[in-house]
């Protein structure tokens, strides 16, 4: 039982490395030439998009500088992600995914590959992040074989994280961390020998998230009300009378050191680069070709002068008075959990119709273990709620809603908790594996494609025929892909929509062998989660 459960974590491990390589966005060479990088800010790029070429160019300064401030090359590379601190230009975002990024660049420059190898960073997050879905289904809630290996393959492959996993975003990495948390705190909670060493996992996962974006102590917090769930201990102590004793487990104090370190090498690193310990980059005024042009040239009158230094005045102030307050507002909620969800741009069940599987595993909540399902739920709350908050929960021109991919391994682990439960689970399955095919087509369109698919309404203002999944679908056809591995191995042989079809149809053969017939090769006895 032991090998066929370690070659099944190895058999998600291949699948994570091997479709993430077919699918990594890039181009040959090492890409760190920035008078060459400019020419290359397009749709269908690597580089199309600013949430990309910032962290890049911060990775880049890294590399050359030994420092995250930018020169004036990169900075316009970057731009308009931007910010700037009177001649001095930074990333907007946290420095975690371009420190992440470096050693996979390093490593592939050796074979004219920098820029591809470090893309495949963030498919190597997800690959880790599979891992422990494939834990979490398998030990937490003791789902058969199968199940524990659907669970990774539909957050990875059946929903739009599959775009986010072959470019430079946060949101791979921001999954990962939260699935080894709640692992790592599930592993604490069974007070074994090695204790103090998960208590130490937990407080470094949750000091280490900050480092590659901030919401992530919001969305993480469920996963350390659990851990401090999980270090108290409540008895009735007898003596003149009953009485209610409540004592906590030293090892979540004896490991707090981790995450306090972490967060002093945080301030110092802010105050070090930003000015200040409280400073984050984009706090910082936002940088533009053309505000640098405006500000080398400022030979205006008085009065116009004074209107700019008022506006600037008033951004900073926002900024400087808000922080995450300001970024937030509960009134939002509504409309934008809609948008999140359901909405005809960006949302989850459109772009990924199998997620609303997650019902049947949820519905299960009164079955034990309660506890753990009640966190992940609240997880996956948070993360709505959270970006339902945000001025823009759109993401931008982004391909679906890239802002909860972290609920979508969560989501995932919930599917897969339904589709064991023995009623009708032979109808359960069957919608599971066309539900799987519409999603995961077109979780790799996008993937092969674009993630720069504006909202509807910008998309109507700008007279563009498509909006949503449609625009990745239409570049499918036209030949127009990011793949490294299909623009430089096969697009002189075969069509991208070819290409996309045997991706798919590798995969999807492979889904239906899981689900229907690894049960039937299985000698494992009824899983005790469906008969709880």
């Amino acid at each position: 039982m032991r090998l066929k459960l370690i070659l099944s974590a190895v058999l998600v491990v291949l699948l994570g490395v091997v479709l993430h390589i077919a699918t990594v966005r890039g181009l040959p060479g090492n890409m760190g030439d920035t008078t060459k990088l400019g020419s290359l800010i397009r749709e269908a790029s690597p580089f199309e998009s600013s949430h990309e070429r910032a962290p890049y160019a911060e990775m880049i300064a890294i590399k050359d500088n030994h420092t995250i401030q930018l020169t004036k090359d990169l900075a316009n590379f970057g731009s308009p992600d931007i910010g700037f601190k009177g001649t001095k230009y930074f990333s907007f975002f946290p420095s975690g995914v371009s420190a992440s990024i470096l050693p996979g660049y390093l490593l592939g420059s050796r074979f004219n590959l920098g820029q591809v190898s470090a893309y495949l960073t963030m498919g190597l997050f997800t690959t880790i992040a599979m891992l422990f879905i494939f834990l979490i289904c398998r030990d937490v809630f003791e789902l058969p074989l199968w199940a524990a290996i659907i669970a990774p393959l539909t957050y990875a492959f059946g929903t739009t994280a599959w775009s986010y996993s072959v470019t430079i975003y946060q949101h791979a990495p921001a999954a990962a961390l939260a699935m080894a948390s709640f692992y790592s705190v599930w592993r604490y909670r069974q007070k074994g020998r090695k204790q103090f060493v998960w208590a130490a996992a937990v407080w470094f996962i949750y000091g280490i998230s900050l480092f590659f974006d901030y919401p992530n102590a919001l969305l993480l917090l469920p996963f350390m009300v659990y851990f401090l769930i999980s270090s108290l201990s409540v008895s009735m102590v007898k003596r003149r009378k009953k009485v209610l004793r409540i004592s906590m487990n030293s090892a979540i104090l004896r490991a707090m050191p981790v995450f306090i370190a972490l967060i002093l090498y945080h301030g110092y690193h802010n105050a070090h680069f930003l000015g200040g310990w409280k400073q984050i980059g984009n706090n910082l005024q936002r940088y533009t070709v053309k505000t640098a042009e405006q500000i080398r040239q400022e030979k205006v009158d008085a009065k116009k002068r004074l209107e700019r230094e008022n506006a600037t005045k008033r951004e900073l102030a926002e900024k400087a008075g808000g922080g995450i307050t300001k970024a937030l507002s509960e009134d939002k909620v509504p409309v934008n959990a809609q948008i999140l969800l359901v909405g005809v741009d960006k949302g989850l069940f459109l772009f990924s119709p199998i997620m609303l599987l997650a019902l049947l595993g949820i519905i299960t909540l009164r079955k034990k273990p309660i506890v753990e399902k009640s966190i992940l739920l609240a997880f996956i709350i948070a993360n709505v709620f959270v970006y339902s908050s945000f001025g823009d929960p759109y993401g931008g021109w982004a391909y679906g809603p890239r802002y909860l991919i972290p609920s979508m391994a969560g989501f995932s682990i919930f599917i897969a908790i339904g589709l064991t439960q023995p009623k009708l689970q032979i109808l359960r399955k069957l919608t599971f594996v066309i539900l799987f095919g519409v999603s995961s087509a077109i979780a790799l369109a996008g993937a092969l494609t674009t993630n720069l698919v504006p909202p509807k309404v910008e998309a109507d203002f700008l007279k563009l025929k498509y909006y949503n999944f449609t625009h990745a679908f239409d570049l499918l056809h036209k030949n127009v892909s990011t793949s490294f591995v299909y623009n430089q191995y096969f697009a002189s042989r075969i069509s991208l929509m070819q290409y996309a079809e045997a991706i798919w149809m590798t995969l999807y053969v492979l889904v239906v062998a899981v689900v229907f017939i690894v049960p039937l090769m299985s000698r494992e006895t009824p899983v005790k989660e469906a008969n709880k």
